[in-house]
Order: C-alpha cells, then sequence, then structure tokens
C-alpha cells in the first residue's frame, strides 16, 4: 500500500496539536485555547478540535462558549451518522449546564432517532422545567405532552403536565393526568408513592370507586387505619352491598381495634351474599364472623350463688340426726302461695325483660352501621323490618326517631 507523503501543512497541525496538548496537561488552559483555535481556522469542521475545546472552555469557566463547540462537534457527529457520538458530545454539554433548553429539545431528538423514547422522554421533561421557569406555558404544554404520547407510562411526564393544568386552572384534565400517574405507580408496586399521588387525586374531585377501592387497600397494607373509613364514604353509598367494599370496611375497623362494628360489616355481608344467592361469598363471610365472635365475644358471665336464708342456716347448723325431723315440720307450699311469691318477686325486680333475642340484636347493629355510614334510607327500611316482628320497641323507636333527625339535618 502506497503511503501519502507528508505535506507542510500537515506537519504544522500536528505541531499544533502537540503544543496545545502539552498546555493542556500543564494546566495552561489560555495557551491550549489559542492553540487550538489556531488549528480550528485550519480545519473548522474538525468534530475533534471543536469537542477539545468545549472541553477546555469548560475548565476555564466558560459555559457558554463550552456549549457553543459541543453543540457543533454533535452537528458533526450527526451529518456523519454517528448518533452515538453525537449523544455523548451532547451529553457533556449537558454536565456544564443541565437547564439549557436546546441542548436537552437536541438530546430528546438524538434519542428519538436511536428509537429510545423512554430518554427521549427524560429530556423533553427536563425541557418542560425549563419552559415553566420562563412561564412559557404554550411551549411547556407541547413537550409534555410529546413526551405523555411517547411513553404514555411515564409518571414524571404524567405528573408534571398534571401540575401544568393544575397551573392552568384547567382541574379535570389534571385529574385525569393525576389518574395515569397513580395507576403506573400502583402497577409498578409502589405503594407510598400511590398513596401520595391519589391523594392528589382526590383532593382535585371525586374519582371512581375503583381508585378509592385500591387507595383503601394501600391504607390497610400499610396501616394507617385512621384513613380507611373516611375514603369508602364515597363507595358504600354508590355499592353498599358490594362485598369487597364491605370487606375493606371490617378489616379497616379490626385495625382500628373496633371489632364490634367489624362484626356487624360481616354480618352484613354474609346476609346479603345469601340474598344475592351468592353461596361462597355468605360462607366466607360467616366463616370471618365466627372466627371474630370467638376471638372478641365477651365471656359468659357467671350466676350468682343462691343467697342462703336464716332457715338454711339453722339447717346447716343442725346435727344430721336433727335434718330429718325439721324438713319433715317445713308444709310444701300450695300452688296459691307460690303464684304469689313469684309475684312478689318481680315487682322486686321490675319490669326488666330477658335480654332481646339474637335477630333483633343483629338486626339494630345492622341498622347502626347503616347510619355509621350515611346510608339513612336503608337504615329506615331495615328498622321498619324489624319493627313488623318487634312492634313499638323502645331501641328500634329511639333509631327511627335519629334517622329522622339526621335526615332534617
Amino acid at each position: 500500500m502506497v503511503q501519502t507523503p507528508m505535506t507542510k501543512s500537515d506537519d504544522k497541525i500536528r505541531a499544533i496539536k502537540e503544543k496545545a496538548s502539552k498546555f493542556a496537561q500543564k494546566g495552561q488552559i489560555k495557551k491550549a485555547i489559542r492553540e487550538y483555535e489556531q488549528l480550528l481556522e485550519m480545519q473548522p469542521d474538525d468534530v475533534r478540535t471543536l469537542q477539545r475545546l468545549g472541553e477546555l472552555w469548560a475548565r476555564g469557566k466558560n459555559p457558554d462558549l463550552s456549549i457553543k463547540h459541543y453543540l457543533k462537534a454533535a452537528d458533526g457527529h450527526s451529518r456523519a451518522g454517528f448518533a452515538d457520538r453525537a449523544v455523548a458530545v451532547l451529553k457533556q454539554a449537558l454536565a456544564v449546564d443541565a437547564t439549557r433548553l436546546d441542548l436537552n429539545l437536541r438530546l430528546a431528538a438524538e434519542y428519538m432517532t436511536k428509537g429510545l423514547e423512554r430518554e427521549a422522554t427524560s429530556h423533553l421533561v427536563r425541557a418542560a422545567g425549563v419552559y415553566a421557569v420562563e412561564n412559557r406555558q404554550a411551549d411547556e404544554l407541547e413537550v409534555l405532552k410529546q413526551a405523555t404520547k411517547l411513553v404514555p407510562g411515564d409518571v414524571d411526564a404524567h405528573m408534571n403536565l398534571a401540575r401544568l393544568y393544575v397551573r392552568m386552572e384547567n382541574l379535570e384534565k389534571a385529574r385525569d393526568e393525576f389518574m395515569r400517574a397513580a395507576l403506573e405507580l400502583q402497577g409498578a408496586g409502589k405503594t407510598e408513592e400511590f398513596i401520595a399521588v391519589a391523594e392528589k387525586v382526590l383532593q382535585i374531585g371525586e374519582a371512581g370507586v375503583e381508585l378509592h377501592l385500591s387507595l383503601a387497600q394501600c391504607y390497610i397494607d400499610t396501616q394507617k387505619w385512621d384513613k380507611v373509613q373516611p375514603v369508602l364514604v364515597h363507595p358504600i353509598n354508590v355499592q353498599s352491598d358490594d362485598y369487597r367494599t364491605l370487606e375493606l370496611s371490617a378489616q379497616g375497623f379490626i385495625g382500628m381495634d373496633q371489632p364490634e362494628k367489624a362484626i356487624a360489616v360481616y354480618k352484613r355481608m354474609a346476609r346479603t351474599s345469601r340474598l344475592k344467592g351468592n353461596d361462597w361469598a355468605a360462607k366466607e363471610a360467616q366463616e370471618k364472623l365466627d372466627e371474630l365472635n370467638a376471638k372478641f365475644a365477651p365471656p359468659p358471665v357467671p350466676e350468682p350463688p343462691p343467697i342462703p336464708t336464716a332457715r338454711t342456716h339453722e339447717i346447716a347448723d343442725m346435727r344430721e340426726d336433727e335434718v330429718e325431723m325439721v324438713t319433715e315440720e317445713m308444709d310444701e307450699p300450695d300452688e296459691n302461695t307460690m303464684v304469689a311469691a313469684i309475684e312478689d318477686i318481680l315487682s322486686e325486680m321490675g319490669t326488666a325483660g330477658p335480654e332481646l333475642e339474637e335477630d333483633l340484636a343483629e338486626g339494630l347493629q345492622e341498622a347502626d352501621f347503616l347510619i355509621g355510614q350515611g346510608l339513612l334510607e336503608e337504615a329506615q327500611e331495615a328498622l321498619e323490618g324489624l319493627a313488623e316482628s318487634y312492634p313499638d320497641h323502645p331501641e328500634i323507636n329511639r333509631r327511627i326517631e335519629e334517622i329522622g333527625l339526621l335526615a332534617d339535618f
């Protein structure tokens, strides 16, 4: 192979490069820059010289001139078809000033050329941040829309677009973008991040039932018990007999150490499941109900021992041979005497009757739960059903009066 002989021009270029390199190694930045600028006059499009000047101006604390030379070097690589080299040079420029709008837009374009949509989206979001600082909402909106289309699942893009819509007072679109971000975080299993974004959605306005339920589940998973019931108010109003909604409510009550309310919820779950013909759900709810009853039911109250009478004390003190004689002397009371004695005892005890029947107690518990959830019509219906079996019962009437007061309020 025949080698092309070196010309005087080539010798001069090599000499300048060597001289510039030595100056740069010794930290003599200004002298090195002068040599490379002389070299650039001889080779205006030499990308290596342009890149080297970009590095030297960065070391010389002149970011504008540094980025100017980096951009020219990136242009040269792009024209030659070396997209990877162009990206590498642009990253060097971005290290000098990450807030430069032109750099982020240019990098996004290079990444899109390479088919790297996620990387491109990242730089579009950065560019949007620059537009936000400069209060250029139209440009910010355009690049963020482009970013969400490029990678629909990019959380940062949706979050930034949502915040922009809030600033633009377009709350409906802001809620939609927050919702998309929340769903992406939920799918990625980022619970705390999902909670933060989902709460933003609810602050803006009412969201769908599914988001409420998902948020309630996350509150339970992270033991934020006091937040469970408030976020379930909307789902219970919309679908008061939904098994999943009621189960989340019951779990929340258990976490708040309110087993009696959880028991009332599980009773409702079992009853409504049976009415719907869902035997499997009814069985599952009944098993959980039995488990709670076994764990939290109060222990039975022992019966008090019989109060000894003066006569029994006398008998206890007697000798065994005298007992038989005394008992023979005690006359068995007739029927009228027994009835009179029972009446006397009842008059002393007052009018207190036996404990409420189990089905009445369950019905009252269910009514209390419905009232507590604000479901007044359903509570009224349940109490009227109880009243048919227990007419003029004071506890039923008291709750019906309470519903009337709440409805008036």
